[in-house]
């Protein structure tokens, strides 16, 4: 709707009268709805001075993401995310990257109490070792299961491959299957995933990691769930060994499925013909 305002009747409205002591006239911002404005100032575009949102300037780290409660992942963060990071309190940053973050970073860290854990460099005991080695996720996941190190974040250089291949490990250790966990670092990684990362996660040994004493409650919480959906499985698996043959037809596949498979899927996902993906032999940079 177009509202037409009597500019001159405005002026009387906002004069104030003869008789008015100093005390009584009110400027003409407090007397009327809004201030008059000129023209230049009307057709202008109006933005808050820079101080105004100064303290609400919060930019995550490039490739940042929630992995579970008080774990996070990005790449290597700038100075432009030290405000956003304050807001996490993290106590724990491991870096899975062969090299140190820059100066500015490191003294960020200390100053917010935020242990730094070089274990990129702790397991990097020759120039010929791979960026992504069974150490390499042993050492890094006994602190991310380590409830005491919460909250965390985990950092690489681009924190796409190194980070990925760990979020995938640990996302076997949760039992998701193959497709989500390759759909998970691929939104990380594209447009060039690495099909190495992927055959890792696909025949990472969940048993050599070691869960600490004191695991994250989400980690228990998902551990409890799925023993009871493997009791579940071995009831039903029980009453179907019990089962008549013609019985057994009336419930198919439940007879011949193992544990193992359902729980996981059958068969690798990853070949050397997959063409989805793309391998190479180049660092995490």
């Amino acid at each position: 709707f177009l509202i037409i305002f009597d500019a001159d009747r405005l002026s009387e409205l906002s004069r104030p009268t003869a008789n008015a002591t100093d005390d009584e006239r009110v400027p003409p911002s407090q007397s009327l709805p809004f201030a008059p404005m000129r023209h230049s100032e009307r057709n202008a575009t109006w933005s808050p001075g820079a101080h105004a949102y100064h303290a609400l300037e919060w930019v995550p780290p490039d490739k940042f993401g929630h992995v579970e409660m008080q774990v996070y992942r990005s790449s290597f963060p700038s100075p432009a995310s030290f405000e956003y990071l304050k807001l996490l309190r993290l106590r724990t940053v491991v870096n899975l990257s062969q090299e140190l973050p820059m100066r500015a970073v490191v003294s960020f860290f200390e100053e917010a109490g935020a242990e730094l854990c070089n274990v990129g460099l702790k397991v990097w005991t020759h120039p010929r070792c791979p960026p992504i080695s069974l150490e390499l996720v042993k050492t890094a996941m006994a602190l991310i299961l380590d409830r005491s190190c919460h909250p965390m974040l985990i950092v690489s250089a681009s924190g796409t491959h190194q980070v990925g291949a760990i979020v995938g490990c640990l996302r076997r250790l949760q039992r998701w299957n193959l497709v989500s966990i390759f759909d998970e670092y691929r939104s990380f990684a594209m447009p060039s995933p690495r099909l190495a990362v992927e055959q890792f996660i696909e025949l990472f040994d969940e048993d050599l990691v070691t869960v600490p004493p004191s695991p994250p409650a989400w980690f228990e919480a998902q551990q409890k769930q799925l023993q009871a959906d493997a009791a579940m499985w071995r009831q039903l698996e029980s009453d179907a060994v019990r089962r008549n043959a013609e019985a057994a037809d009336d419930v198919p596949g439940v007879a011949g499925m193992t544990l193992r498979e359902y729980f996981c899927v059958s068969g690798p996902l990853v070949c050397s013909g997959t063409t989805t993906a793309i391998a190479d032999d180049d660092d995490d940079n």
